[in-house]
């Protein structure tokens, strides 16, 4: 466990003290993933919500080859799936390869009607109260054909997806992003969309906006050969915190693919590191691994209590400055939005009413404090 060095344990205190008494309560499903990280560092309670915990950053690869499709993931709490799609007869159909695919496994059946029957029943989100939902949707089969059947089929769906057109951007339960085979130039043109485009690391600093890339997702072994056995080498640490500021700054989640995947202490290094990073999404294929890992080291959840975790960040031109984070968790009071994904730092704007009489949050900024060393074991 990390702790202050002895100078700083009396501003903390003052700090609990006044994020107590200010009783302000942060989103159901905590702060933007570009700011925090780290462990917990002071006991908060273990009352959570009922019902699987939502995991904000768990996405769920190739999800269709559980047994049950979308379920599993969504007992494990999940917040995001995979489904690999090919055009076959008029029909897209969900599978890894041609030859598994089998005509009554529809991206209907399998995914999109169970997500509509949840909304529907959950009043409004897939989980209640919960953070919107991400269906990353491959493309298996060519790009062109199987994205117009697959606009045409969102459409009758329309209700439940975050959607973008003339009038701007409207938000929804479920956000739709395509990858695999991208009609890239099709996609683009759109003057109403029904879903999203899965960008690379290339397309970081492009002129493409959020509202059409807001996830970058890329081989892991494409940019770093750390694989988890020993230390994360300095360089390569700075390069994946650079990614995601970057990525951050433009209002963009990120997911790398192929980072080791079966139990192993490589593994958990690797994960820990992505998490102190604030990368947004951890692919995985083993649900109740990354669901036990999440509930054990990620501090967006939803607790009562008093949370306080240590948070890095590289302010792109500035020095480092670790700096603390202290609230008043309290699951009960109502949730004001449930969007995730904010790259700025948290303002009064990410809070209930009831913080209006009091100081809606309290930062200590420490120059030099603890040095960036991701997150203990």
């Amino acid at each position: 466990m990390l702790f202050p060095r002895k100078n700083t344990l009396p501003l903390l205190a003052v700090t609990l003290l006044v994020a107590a008494w200010s009783g302000c309560s942060p989103l159901y499903n905590g702060l933007a993933s570009s700011h925090t990280l780290g462990e917990t560092l002071l006991p908060a309670s273990s009352t959570l919500p009922a019902g699987p915990v939502p995991l904000v950053r768990a996405h769920a690869h190739n999800d269709y080859e559980h047994d049950r499709p979308l379920q599993d993931a969504l007992e494990q709490g999940f917040t995001s799936v995979e489904a690999d799609i090919y055009l076959i007869n008029g029909e897209l159909l969900v599978a890894h390869d041609l030859e598994g695919v089998q005509p009554d496994r529809t991206l209907q059946s399998l995914y999109l009607d169970p997500l509509r029957e949840r909304v529907n029943q959950n009043g409004g989100q897939v989980y209640v109260n919960g953070p919107q939902f991400t269906l990353l949707i491959d493309i298996k089969s060519e790009a062109e054909a199987t994205y117009t059947m697959l606009r045409e089929t969102l459409k009758e769906y329309e209700v439940i997806l975050s959607t973008s057109g003339p009038d701007g951007p409207k938000g929804g339960p479920v956000i739709v992003i395509i990858s695999g085979n991208r009609p890239r130039e099709v996609m683009a043109i759109e003057t109403v969309r029904y879903a999203y485009f899965d960008g690379r690391l290339k397309d970081l600093g492009s002129d493409a906006p959020a509202t059409f890339i807001p996830l970058i997702s890329d081989r892991w072994s494409a940019h770093f050969t750390w694989s988890g056995e020993g230390a994360m080498p300095p360089e390569e640490r700075k390069k994946l915190i650079g990614i995601i500021d970057a990525a951050h700054a433009e209002g963009r989640r990120v997911r790398f693919w192929a980072t080791p995947d079966k139990p192993s202490p490589a593994r958990k290094a690797v994960w820990l590191e992505l998490l102190a990073a604030g990368v947004d999404l951890i692919n995985t294929d083993d649900l109740e691994g990354l669901q036990q890992f999440l509930l054990e080291h990620d501090p967006i959840l939803s607790r009562d209590g008093i949370g306080c975790q240590i948070m890095h960040r590289y302010p792109p031109g500035k020095r480092h400055y670790p700096v603390v984070w202290c609230l008043w968790y309290r699951r009960s009071l109502p949730r004001q939005r449930s969007g995730y994904n904010y790259p700025q730092w948290p303002s009064s704007a990410d809070f209930g009413p009831q913080c209006s009489a009091g100081i809606q949050t309290v930062w200590l900024s420490v120059p030099g404090w603890l040095p960036r060393s991701g997150l203990p074991a």
